[in-house]
């Protein structure tokens, strides 16, 4: 996702970030808080239940737009507001969000190189639609999973990826390599238990944690796991953190 004349890479985010995994974002990103408003009880933050973005298309509630939402900070650190038509994308104007389970999953898919995975039942039909048009043999990539958070719930690599649910373990094993990690570290607001997609950035060949990754029970297996695959780790010294997935 790019900024119209410019060849950086921009990415939407939660305005909840630790400041020193900004600061690392900052080098190579654009970066575009989405403010946190009463959209959603608690999570209206976390931009993977209200955006979407695959193949230069930005889907997307609209209500994000309407209610001035997104923001940057220049190089003062003054807010600003991020006009969504600056993006080098297609919007698409998607499903309203409520706040009530599954009517907040519209958006929350998750994919790597060969595979889109996600609750097929509650995803947005126009989303599905779209890249049914635009994916070769989209239907039979697609890994339909119980759970509906699947964008949240599942670090994605370009083959690979990291979850702590079970149920989208004993599913996705047998076509993609999956590790299955504990599920009782990672914090977020007002829950009792974060997710690894909400805390953690795969770009190229790092893997950026919201926190410190170090002192998760699975360390060492999900070490072992990216270090298989050639990812480098960079994390922060806070508490590893969800705060909705990073969206780019």
């Amino acid at each position: 996702m790019n900024l119209i004349n410019s060849k950086k890479e921009a990415l939407i985010v939660s305005e909840n970030i630790y400041h020193e995994t900004l600061e690392i974002l900052k080098k190579d990103f654009f970066v575009i808080f989405l403010r946190k408003t009463n959209l959603i009880k608690n999570i209206s933050d976390h931009a993977d239940l209200f955006v979407f973005f695959h193949n230069n298309k930005l889907f997307i509630d609209k209500r994000v737009i309407e209610n001035n939402l997104l923001y940057y900070k220049d190089e003062n650190g003054i807010v600003k507001h991020f006009n969504i038509y600056d993006l080098n994308a297609k919007i698409i104007f998607c499903d309203i969000v409520y706040d009530k389970y599954p009517l907040d999953v519209f958006y929350n898919i998750a994919y790597t190189d060969d595979y889109f995975i996600f609750n097929k039942k509650y995803i947005s039909k126009k989303i599905y639609n779209e890249l049914k048009d635009e994916v070769y043999d989209f239907e039979n990539r697609i890994i339909d999973i119980k759970q509906g958070y699947a964008k949240c719930n599942i670090l994605t690599l370009k083959n690979a990826i990291i979850t702590s649910d079970k149920g989208i373990y004993n599913i996705c094993k047998n076509k993609i390599d999956t590790l299955l990690i504990t599920d009782d570290f990672i914090t977020i607001d007002n829950y009792d238990n974060g997710f690894i997609g909400g805390s953690s950035l795969s770009h190229k060949d790092r893997v950026i944690f919201n926190g410190d990754i170090t002192k998760h029970p699975s360390y060492e297996d999900i070490k072992k796991f990216l270090g298989k695959y050639n990812y480098k780790i960079i994390f922060t010294k806070d508490k590893l953190k969800d705060i909705g997935s990073f969206i780019l």
